[in-house]
């Protein structure tokens, strides 16, 4: 447990770093709270009117992809304008799919209906995944 919670407080400060706004860490727990991720909420990341967000401790679990179960561990980061205020609750309901429902994440993959789940978008339902591609060099250390 050490291990991960040192390497947890490096993806902290990672994220610090990188998204350069106005850090904020908040718990998300599973409904029958055995499971918890905590969300990196930065203000300011970018422009003043977005806000970053990012899975710490996602790494932690298994994500098992493709026919052959290749066990990639990943955290989710994505950005949208500050009055988006449940995009948290978007990425911990995605990091429980991956946790306790074991759906494969990785690029091109999809997560249906969880942006509809919060009334994120009128426009998208679905959550989409991709390389980092705005902070694809500062991530990549």
């Amino acid at each position: 447990m050490q291990q991960n919670f040192l390497e947890n407080k490096k993806i902290a400060e990672t994220l610090t770093h990188v998204f350069n706004g106005t850090p904020s860490i908040f718990r998300y727990w599973d409904e029958p709270k055995e499971n918890f991720i905590d969300i990196f909420i930065s203000t300011g990341c970018l422009s003043p009117e977005l806000t970053a967000y990012a899975t710490i401790g996602l790494s932690d679990f298994p994500n098992l992809v493709g026919s052959n179960k290749l066990d990639i561990r990943v955290e989710i980061i994505g950005i949208c304008l500050n009055d988006s205020e449940s995009f948290a609750n978007v990425l911990s309901t995605a990091a429980f799919c991956i946790i306790n429902s074991q759906w494969p994440c990785y690029p091109t993959s999809i997560f249906p209906n969880i942006l509809s789940m919060y009334d994120c978008s009128q426009t998208m339902q679905h959550l989409f995944f991709t390389d980092p591609f705005l902070w694809e060099d500062q991530l990549k250390r």
